[in-house]
């Protein structure tokens, strides 16, 4: 999401700084209490060049509460290329990472009739107390008027295993940088557990979006279901507040 997110703020079509307050609701099954997670996020972009943002998260599961940070941003270095880091850091972690940072380039690669395809490929390390998680993404996009398909392959290594992965993604924007999206993911990955990190099978659908309805103030809001292997399923929501100035 974080890369989506530098990606989308540097393509937007009008310089902006925004604020944005969301709240984010998950209910799994098996016996498990609800989580949630609560962000204070900035951002600030110069489309076409740049983007930069900051978060402030807590999150609460399995009846503990983590609080971290986040950086991110993205750069455009010519020749269409577009490089988007992130890093973040849970000082007193319970169930998040102590640290995790990430890197990614992408470029424009061929235009076919009215459609622009776009390769990317990422490097993330996640650093838990007791392990540690790599993530290699090699993904590819397609855009063609105001609509955008992309698929990323992930392999994410976990105590010596190697786990893979398949994310789809299909956008319609409109309006004023507005959007709807629809997520589909499957595969191998890994996940959290009260003291512990896991390889896991996973299956999840989601629906995201963000609708600007003044110049200033818009609405962002998801929802949808993931099925966790034979660990939990769980139904989240989550809906947030961006004011533009």
């Amino acid at each position: 999401m974080a890369h989506a997110q530098a990606q989308t703020e540097m393509q937007a079509s009008t310089p902006r700084e925004s604020i944005t307050i969301s709240h984010r609701g998950e209910s799994p099954d098996n016996g498990l209490q609800a989580w949630n997670a609560q962000r204070l996020d900035y951002a600030r972009n110069q489309p076409g060049n740049w983007s930069v943002g900051a978060s402030l998260v807590r999150e609460a599961r399995f009846g503990q509460v983590d609080g971290g940070a986040e950086l991110r941003g993205a750069l455009s270095v010519g020749d269409g290329w577009s490089v988007q880091g992130e890093v973040g850091a849970f000082p007193h972690p319970h169930f998040q990472p102590e640290w995790f940072a990430d890197v990614r380039v992408e470029r424009p690669m061929a235009r076919v009739g009215e459609a622009t395809l776009v390769g990317s490929a990422g490097l993330r390390r996640t650093r838990y107390r007791d392990t540690t998680v790599d993530r290699l993404a090699v993904g590819t996009e397609v855009y063609r008027g105001n609509w955008r398909f992309g698929y990323t392959f992930n392999l994410t290594r976990v105590d010596g295993s190697s786990l893979p992965g398949h994310a789809l993604a299909l956008d319609r924007y409109y309006g004023d940088d507005s959007w709807v999206g629809l997520r589909l993911d499957t595969g191998e990955e890994d996940a959290l557990l009260p003291g512990d990190v896991v390889a896991t099978e996973i299956d999840s659908i989601g629906l995201r979006g963000r609708h600007w309805w003044t110049p200033a103030w818009a609405l962002e809001w998801g929802g949808g279901h993931v099925a966790q292997s034979d660990l939990y399923d769980r139904r989240w929501w989550m809906l947030g507040v961006r004011h533009a100035f």
